[in-house]
Protein backbone atom coordinates (compact mmCIF):
# COMPACT_ATOMS: atom_id res chain seq x y z
CA UNK A 1 0.00 0.00 0.00
CA UNK A 2 1.86 3.26 -0.82
CA UNK A 3 5.37 3.42 0.44
CA UNK A 4 4.01 3.41 3.94
CA UNK A 5 4.23 0.84 6.86
CA UNK A 6 1.83 -1.69 6.99
CA UNK A 7 1.39 -2.99 10.90
CA UNK A 8 -1.61 -5.98 11.22
CA UNK A 9 -2.44 -7.97 14.88
CA UNK A 10 -1.94 -7.87 18.14
CA UNK A 11 -3.07 -11.15 20.22
CA UNK A 12 -5.03 -12.20 17.29
CA UNK A 13 -3.88 -15.14 14.58
CA UNK A 14 -3.51 -13.84 11.06
CA UNK A 15 -4.33 -15.84 8.66
CA UNK A 16 -3.54 -15.74 5.09
CA UNK A 17 -4.76 -17.54 2.07
CA UNK A 18 -6.44 -20.16 4.16
CA UNK A 19 -9.45 -20.20 2.85
CA UNK A 20 -9.26 -17.72 -0.15
CA UNK A 21 -10.53 -20.23 -2.60
CA UNK A 22 -12.74 -22.29 -0.64
CA UNK A 23 -12.07 -25.73 -1.29
CA UNK A 24 -9.54 -24.69 -4.75
CA UNK A 25 -5.71 -24.65 -4.70
CA UNK A 26 -4.24 -21.39 -3.26
CA UNK A 27 -1.58 -19.84 -4.39
CA UNK A 28 0.08 -17.20 -1.55
CA UNK A 29 2.35 -15.11 -2.72
CA UNK A 30 4.40 -12.49 -0.28
CA UNK A 31 7.27 -10.03 -0.82
CA UNK A 32 9.27 -8.94 -3.98
CA UNK A 33 12.01 -9.87 -6.48
CA UNK A 34 12.37 -6.13 -7.72
CA UNK A 35 16.11 -5.07 -6.81
CA UNK A 36 17.50 -5.67 -3.49
CA UNK A 37 14.37 -6.40 -2.04
CA UNK A 38 14.06 -8.78 0.95
CA UNK A 39 11.66 -10.26 3.37
CA UNK A 40 11.78 -10.68 7.18
CA UNK A 41 9.97 -13.35 8.92
CA UNK A 42 10.64 -12.88 12.67
CA UNK A 43 9.15 -14.87 15.65
CA UNK A 44 10.46 -15.26 19.44
CA UNK A 45 10.60 -18.17 21.37
CA UNK A 46 7.61 -20.01 19.52
CA UNK A 47 9.67 -20.43 16.24
CA UNK A 48 8.83 -20.02 12.59
CA UNK A 49 7.40 -23.49 11.33
CA UNK A 50 7.38 -24.18 7.96
CA UNK A 51 4.51 -26.87 7.61
CA UNK A 52 4.33 -28.44 4.14
CA UNK A 53 2.63 -32.18 3.13
CA UNK A 54 5.41 -31.55 0.10
CA UNK A 55 8.77 -30.15 -0.10
CA UNK A 56 9.92 -26.64 1.32
CA UNK A 57 11.73 -25.64 -1.97
CA UNK A 58 14.47 -22.89 -1.51
CA UNK A 59 15.67 -21.19 -4.76
CA UNK A 60 15.05 -22.29 -8.24
CA UNK A 61 16.89 -24.79 -10.28
CA UNK A 62 19.23 -22.47 -12.43
CA UNK A 63 23.18 -22.02 -13.10
CA UNK A 64 23.27 -19.33 -9.91
CA UNK A 65 22.29 -21.45 -7.50
CA UNK A 66 20.61 -20.21 -3.70
CA UNK A 67 22.06 -20.18 -0.26
CA UNK A 68 20.70 -21.98 2.74
CA UNK A 69 22.68 -19.65 5.31
CA UNK A 70 22.90 -20.87 9.02
CA UNK A 71 22.89 -19.24 12.23
CA UNK A 72 26.89 -18.43 12.94
CA UNK A 73 28.29 -19.04 16.71
CA UNK A 74 31.60 -17.22 17.32
CA UNK A 75 32.21 -18.69 20.66
CA UNK A 76 33.67 -21.96 21.70
CA UNK A 77 31.30 -24.91 22.65
CA UNK A 78 27.72 -25.90 21.39
CA UNK A 79 24.84 -24.40 21.70
CA UNK A 80 21.45 -26.66 23.44
CA UNK A 81 20.51 -29.00 20.72
CA UNK A 82 17.29 -31.08 19.33
CA UNK A 83 18.18 -33.60 16.83
CA UNK A 84 17.80 -32.18 13.65
CA UNK A 85 19.03 -28.61 14.69
CA UNK A 86 21.83 -27.59 12.32
CA UNK A 87 24.36 -24.54 12.89
CA UNK A 88 28.05 -22.90 11.58
CA UNK A 89 30.40 -22.54 14.34
CA UNK A 90 33.24 -19.84 13.20
CA UNK A 91 35.11 -20.77 16.47
CA UNK A 92 36.05 -24.43 15.27
CA UNK A 93 35.54 -23.35 11.51
CA UNK A 94 32.52 -26.59 11.85
CA UNK A 95 29.49 -27.44 10.20
CA UNK A 96 27.94 -28.73 13.61
CA UNK A 97 24.65 -30.90 13.18
CA UNK A 98 22.78 -32.30 16.42
CA UNK A 99 21.87 -36.41 15.58
CA UNK A 100 20.64 -39.05 18.08
CA UNK A 101 21.13 -36.82 21.05
CA UNK A 102 24.71 -35.53 20.37
CA UNK A 103 26.71 -33.00 18.42
CA UNK A 104 28.62 -34.11 15.45
CA UNK A 105 30.87 -32.45 12.87
CA UNK A 106 29.15 -31.77 9.51
CA UNK A 107 31.92 -30.65 7.92
CA UNK A 108 34.56 -27.81 7.77
CA UNK A 109 37.84 -27.11 8.47
CA UNK A 110 39.54 -30.30 10.45
CA UNK A 111 42.73 -30.27 9.41
CA UNK A 112 45.55 -28.10 10.94
CA UNK A 113 49.17 -27.85 12.39
CA UNK A 114 47.93 -27.13 16.19
CA UNK A 115 46.45 -29.63 18.19
CA UNK A 116 43.31 -28.59 18.94
CA UNK A 117 41.96 -27.23 22.90
CA UNK A 118 38.68 -25.88 22.12
CA UNK A 119 35.03 -27.22 21.20
CA UNK A 120 36.42 -31.01 22.69
CA UNK A 121 33.30 -33.62 22.20
CA UNK A 122 33.99 -37.29 22.56
CA UNK A 123 34.73 -38.58 18.94
CA UNK A 124 35.61 -35.31 16.94
CA UNK A 125 38.09 -36.41 14.38
CA UNK A 126 41.27 -34.15 13.41
CA UNK A 127 44.08 -35.05 11.22
CA UNK A 128 47.26 -33.43 12.41
CA UNK A 129 50.24 -31.90 9.81
CA UNK A 130 53.71 -31.76 11.37
CA UNK A 131 57.53 -31.36 9.64
CA UNK A 132 57.53 -29.79 5.89
CA UNK A 133 56.68 -30.79 2.77
CA UNK A 134 55.47 -33.38 1.44
CA UNK A 135 54.26 -33.55 5.57
CA UNK A 136 53.34 -36.07 7.93
CA UNK A 137 49.51 -36.66 8.79
CA UNK A 138 48.11 -38.24 11.78
CA UNK A 139 44.82 -38.63 12.09
CA UNK A 140 43.04 -38.18 15.82
CA UNK A 141 40.02 -38.98 17.77
CA UNK A 142 39.32 -37.47 20.56
CA UNK A 143 38.29 -39.30 23.78
CA UNK A 144 36.30 -37.48 26.35
CA UNK A 145 36.42 -40.58 28.58
CA UNK A 146 40.19 -40.37 28.42
CA UNK A 147 40.08 -36.57 27.98
CA UNK A 148 42.89 -36.96 25.32
CA UNK A 149 43.26 -36.90 21.70
CA UNK A 150 44.42 -40.81 20.69
CA UNK A 151 45.05 -42.41 17.48
CA UNK A 152 44.69 -45.79 15.67
CA UNK A 153 46.97 -48.45 17.24
CA UNK A 154 49.20 -49.50 14.43
CA UNK A 155 50.99 -52.83 14.47
CA UNK A 156 54.85 -51.83 14.69
CA UNK A 157 55.58 -55.45 13.82
CA UNK A 158 54.13 -59.06 14.77
CA UNK A 159 55.61 -62.22 14.05
CA UNK A 160 55.44 -64.52 11.15
CA UNK A 161 54.92 -68.56 11.71
CA UNK A 162 56.68 -70.71 10.40
CA UNK A 163 56.38 -75.18 11.25
CA UNK A 164 58.54 -76.09 14.05
CA UNK A 165 58.88 -77.93 16.63
CA UNK A 166 56.02 -77.91 18.76
CA UNK A 167 53.84 -75.06 16.66
CA UNK A 168 54.03 -72.23 14.91
CA UNK A 169 56.59 -69.67 16.17
CA UNK A 170 59.07 -67.37 14.81
CA UNK A 171 62.07 -67.56 16.67
CA UNK A 172 63.33 -70.08 19.65
CA UNK A 173 66.18 -70.46 21.92
CA UNK A 174 67.57 -72.92 24.15
CA UNK A 175 69.56 -72.05 27.04
CA UNK A 176 68.66 -68.60 28.65
CA UNK A 177 70.49 -66.03 26.77
CA UNK A 178 68.86 -63.04 25.13
CA UNK A 179 67.40 -63.12 21.41
CA UNK A 180 66.78 -59.88 20.35
CA UNK A 181 64.02 -60.71 17.74
CA UNK A 182 63.38 -57.68 15.96
CA UNK A 183 63.94 -53.76 15.86
CA UNK A 184 62.24 -51.22 14.02
CA UNK A 185 62.88 -47.30 14.00
CA UNK A 186 59.41 -45.48 14.64
CA UNK A 187 59.33 -41.42 12.95
CA UNK A 188 59.56 -39.65 16.88
CA UNK A 189 60.74 -35.57 16.73
CA UNK A 190 57.93 -34.21 14.78
CA UNK A 191 54.86 -35.68 16.06
CA UNK A 192 56.54 -35.19 19.73
CA UNK A 193 56.79 -31.49 19.08
CA UNK A 194 53.14 -31.28 18.23
CA UNK A 195 52.32 -32.16 21.29
CA UNK A 196 52.23 -35.93 21.07
CA UNK A 197 53.29 -38.98 23.04
CA UNK A 198 54.17 -42.94 21.91
CA UNK A 199 52.33 -45.26 23.87
CA UNK A 200 53.58 -48.92 23.49
CA UNK A 201 52.16 -52.29 24.89
CA UNK A 202 53.29 -55.60 23.98
CA UNK A 203 51.40 -59.34 23.18
CA UNK A 204 54.20 -62.12 23.69
CA UNK A 205 53.42 -66.16 23.74
CA UNK A 206 55.78 -69.01 24.23
CA UNK A 207 55.69 -72.79 24.12
CA UNK A 208 58.42 -74.84 25.74
CA UNK A 209 59.53 -78.69 24.84
CA UNK A 210 59.30 -79.51 28.45
CA UNK A 211 57.16 -78.78 31.60
CA UNK A 212 58.79 -75.72 33.00
CA UNK A 213 59.22 -74.45 36.00
CA UNK A 214 61.66 -71.88 34.78
CA UNK A 215 60.52 -67.90 33.51
CA UNK A 216 60.72 -66.40 30.81
CA UNK A 217 61.17 -62.97 30.35
CA UNK A 218 60.26 -60.73 27.69
CA UNK A 219 60.79 -56.64 26.56
CA UNK A 220 60.46 -54.18 24.65
CA UNK A 221 63.89 -52.21 24.70
CA UNK A 222 63.69 -48.20 23.40
CA UNK A 223 67.17 -47.55 21.33
CA UNK A 224 68.56 -44.50 19.82
CA UNK A 225 68.70 -44.21 16.43
CA UNK A 226 70.71 -41.98 13.53
CA UNK A 227 68.72 -38.95 12.66
CA UNK A 228 67.85 -39.11 8.69
CA UNK A 229 70.31 -38.28 6.40
CA UNK A 230 73.12 -38.81 8.84
CA UNK A 231 74.99 -41.55 11.25
CA UNK A 232 74.93 -42.07 14.61
CA UNK A 233 74.75 -44.79 17.75
CA UNK A 234 71.69 -47.51 18.55
CA UNK A 235 72.57 -46.85 22.57
CA UNK A 236 70.03 -48.31 24.67
CA UNK A 237 67.92 -45.27 25.98
CA UNK A 238 65.49 -47.91 28.08
CA UNK A 239 66.26 -51.39 28.57
CA UNK A 240 63.12 -53.57 29.89
CA UNK A 241 60.95 -50.43 29.22
CA UNK A 242 57.76 -52.54 28.82
CA UNK A 243 58.52 -55.92 30.53
CA UNK A 244 56.93 -59.27 31.71
CA UNK A 245 57.34 -62.54 32.57
CA UNK A 246 56.01 -66.42 32.70
CA UNK A 247 56.70 -69.13 34.52
CA UNK A 248 55.35 -72.70 34.66
CA UNK A 249 54.74 -73.42 31.53
CA UNK A 250 54.00 -76.97 30.35
CA UNK A 251 54.75 -79.55 27.62
CA UNK A 252 53.75 -77.97 23.65
CA UNK A 253 51.12 -75.64 25.34
CA UNK A 254 51.54 -71.62 24.10
CA UNK A 255 50.94 -69.53 26.72
CA UNK A 256 50.19 -65.52 26.12
CA UNK A 257 50.82 -62.70 28.32
CA UNK A 258 49.24 -58.94 27.68
CA UNK A 259 51.08 -55.63 28.59
CA UNK A 260 49.05 -52.70 29.20
CA UNK A 261 50.11 -49.45 27.24
CA UNK A 262 53.19 -47.82 28.68
CA UNK A 263 54.13 -43.94 27.90
CA UNK A 264 57.50 -43.48 25.93
CA UNK A 265 59.54 -40.47 27.96
CA UNK A 266 62.62 -40.13 25.94
CA UNK A 267 62.75 -36.58 25.16
CA UNK A 268 61.94 -36.17 21.41
CA UNK A 269 62.68 -32.12 20.47
CA UNK A 270 65.69 -33.26 18.55
CA UNK A 271 65.49 -37.32 18.01
CA UNK A 272 63.90 -37.74 14.41
CA UNK A 273 63.61 -41.55 15.38
CA UNK A 274 63.42 -44.08 17.70
CA UNK A 275 64.14 -47.84 17.86
CA UNK A 276 62.09 -50.43 18.71
CA UNK A 277 63.89 -53.76 19.72
CA UNK A 278 61.14 -56.88 21.17
CA UNK A 279 64.05 -59.22 23.15
CA UNK A 280 63.18 -62.20 25.24
CA UNK A 281 65.39 -64.39 26.95
CA UNK A 282 64.73 -68.12 29.15
CA UNK A 283 66.05 -69.14 32.71
CA UNK A 284 66.26 -72.67 31.04
CA UNK A 285 68.17 -74.94 29.14
CA UNK A 286 65.17 -76.39 26.95
CA UNK A 287 64.14 -75.44 23.69
CA UNK A 288 61.64 -72.81 23.69
CA UNK A 289 59.18 -71.07 20.60
CA UNK A 290 58.09 -67.66 21.17
CA UNK A 291 55.85 -64.91 18.89
CA UNK A 292 55.61 -61.15 19.35
CA UNK A 293 53.08 -58.21 18.63
CA UNK A 294 54.28 -55.08 19.65
CA UNK A 295 51.68 -51.95 19.06
CA UNK A 296 51.73 -47.78 18.99
CA UNK A 297 49.88 -45.49 19.09
CA UNK A 298 50.30 -41.56 19.91
CA UNK A 299 47.86 -39.36 22.31
CA UNK A 300 48.15 -36.03 23.50
CA UNK A 301 49.14 -34.43 26.34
Amino acid sequence: IGNGNVATGNTNTINIGATATSTGKNVVTIGSTIAASSLTLQGGTGHINLLSTGNIIIGTSDTTGTLLVLDTKTGAGDPTGVNGGLYYNSNSTQLRGYINGAWNTIGGTNTGTTIPTTNLYDGRTFRLRVGSSPYEFIDLVYDATYAKWVSENSLLFGTIGTSGGGGDYDTLSVGNSDYTVRGTPVAYKNLYNAGLRLQIRQYGMFQSSVAATYTTTYNVDLQDAPNFNSSGTRAVLSSGFVSASIGGLSNNTWYGRDSTWSQVAVDGTSRDQLTVTWRWSSAGTQTMYANARVETRWVSQ
